[in-house]
């Protein structure tokens, strides 16, 4: 992951850096397991991925987005991938075969929303936003106990 702007010395960031390379791995193992055509294990990768995302997504969520709507940047569309993906994921899980079709598209998706915020959001919000706001996001994350 990225890490050429010092992004990474805000807590938070490191945090989602690192979350971020979780769920790139376990989205690797549910690509590899559909490609061999193994439902259990693709199951079993799809469960982990979407157990490492809850949490992940509800950070970014509480934290991050606000302060960048509060900034004038949009983010609306990020909480749309995040539910866009959330539901794929839970209706796959539920045993839609439509979309278990869809899954690596979704990855796809899933993919592009984790390069987008490493290599475009985290650099600019790392440089624009206010110390008040980095505070702010520092408080809940801390609050939270991630």
């Amino acid at each position: 992951m990225c890490d050429y702007c010092g992004c990474r010395s805000r807590p938070l960031f490191a945090k989602l850096g690192v979350d971020h390379e979780v769920i790139t791995t376990l989205a690797g193992d549910v690509r590899r397991a559909l490609t061999g055509e193994d439902r259990p294990r693709a199951t079993s990768a799809l469960t982990e991925l979407a157990e490492a995302l809850r949490p992940h997504s509800e950070l970014e969520e509480r934290t991050l987005y606000p302060e960048l709507t509060a900034e004038g940047i949009a983010s609306d569309h990020l909480y749309s991938e995040h539910e866009e993906v959330d539901t794929a994921i839970s209706n796959a899980l539920a045993g839609s075969d439509e979309a278990w079709a869809q899954l690596q598209s979704v990855l796809d998706l899933l993919a592009r929303h984790i390069r987008t915020e490493e290599y475009d959001l985290f650099p600019a919000a790392h440089q624009l936003l206010s110390n008040p706001a980095w505070d702010r996001m520092d408080e809940q994350h801390h609050a939270d106990g991630r």
